[in-house]
């Protein structure tokens, strides 16, 4: 049995002999492996989609506090159900009951529910708190947001495939087929690997850092 080196001779080792480019390569692919573990046993749950309304979760820090009951104005100011219905596709504000699939993402029946303030919030790497405020002298709902601070740290989930065609200086057809998967977001950069395919045959797979801004 070969002794595995132990912690002093780790120490111990000459730093300038270790070949510090496929150490790194090694680390990044250690890191990917993690995050797409991550997320096959505990994927993220997109609350927001593109193709329907639904529910959206409660401010971490709001969800434990104490509910009390204020008094309310006389009147509600609402926006007409029928129109926002029809203009958003939102058909549980008019029926409810089993003939609704998916069920409703708002609890009760569509007679009791209105609609009081909308919001169309732009687009947001670390996504958005939002708060609806009720003014109950006059009754109207005022939606308040604040956009959330990126983490330092976060496994995420973020694929990308491209095709790219044109000339090279000789005027030659060339071609690059390339995807990209970036799998750790530390605030603004992130850690990805890329792989592409060239004209010529030649195949590349590279780990680097993406830095948006």
């Amino acid at each position: 049995m070969i002794p595995l080196p132990g912690w002093k001779d780790i120490l111990a080792a000459d730093w300038r002999r270790v070949d510090w480019p496929r150490t790194v390569l090694l680390i990044v692919c250690i890191l990917a492996i993690a995050a797409a573990l991550w997320q096959y046993f505990m994927p993220q749950i997109r609350t927001v989609t593109t193709t329907e309304f639904k529910a959206v979760p409660q401010i971490r820090e709001t969800v434990k506090l104490q509910r009390v009951t204020v008094q309310g104005p006389a009147r509600l100011v609402t926006i007409d159900k029928q129109q926002v219905a029809e203009k958003l596709e939102l058909p549980w504000l008019l029926e409810s009951g089993d003939s609704l699939d998916p069920r409703p993402p708002v609890p009760g029946h569509a007679s009791d529910l209105q609609v009081v303030a909308t919001s169309d919030l732009p687009e947001s790497r670390a996504g958005y708190q939002e708060v609806a405020v009720v003014n109950t002298a006059t009754g109207e709902t005022t939606l308040v947001a604040k956009e959330k601070e990126l983490p330092w740290f976060r496994f995420v989930n973020k694929g990308q495939a491209s095709l790219w065609y044109g000339y090279d200086q000789r005027l030659r057809n060339v071609g690059d087929l390339e995807g990209r998967w970036q799998f750790l977001q530390i605030k603004k950069a992130g850690l990805a690997l890329r792989g592409n395919l060239e004209t010529g045959g030649d195949a590349q797979l590279q780990a680097g850092i993406i830095y948006e801004w």
